[in-house]
């Protein structure tokens, strides 16, 4: 990290910049790493979501290489603890009613031709 940020860039990208780290590194380079977001775009790459909530304001989700959510981390924590939406989709024609018995099927949204992306 120290090496990206002696050119002084006004966008750094990090890659779990925290893997591997013990507690009392982890601590310090999430708050140099906030501390450098006050001042520079810092885009970062991880699967903790622990580490998103500690570092990041904003937060874009890909799956699949394509965004499946951009919003600030509040928004983004309300949606997680207010539920789930389940989306689901098939290679060949399904009939909703098949899921109308479920317990789950509140969650469940299914994309047919007509109605999908």
């Amino acid at each position: 990290m120290a090496q990206a940020l002696i050119h002084d860039p006004k966008v750094l990208i990090l890659d779990e910049p925290t893997s591997g780290l013990d507690p009392n590194q982890l601590t310090e380079i999430r708050a140099l790493i906030k501390s450098i977001g006050k001042e520079k775009t810092v885009v970062l790459s991880t699967h903790i979501m622990q580490e998103v909530e500690a570092i990041c304001d904003r937060v874009i989700i890909i799956n699949r290489g394509k965004i499946v959510a951009n919003e600030s981390t509040s928004v983004l924590q309300k949606s997680r603890t207010s539920g789930e939406i389940i989306l689901v989709e098939f290679d060949s024609a399904v009939s909703e009613n098949n899921y109308a018995q479920s317990t789950e099927s509140n969650r469940v949204k299914i994309l047919t031709e007509t109605n999908g992306d």
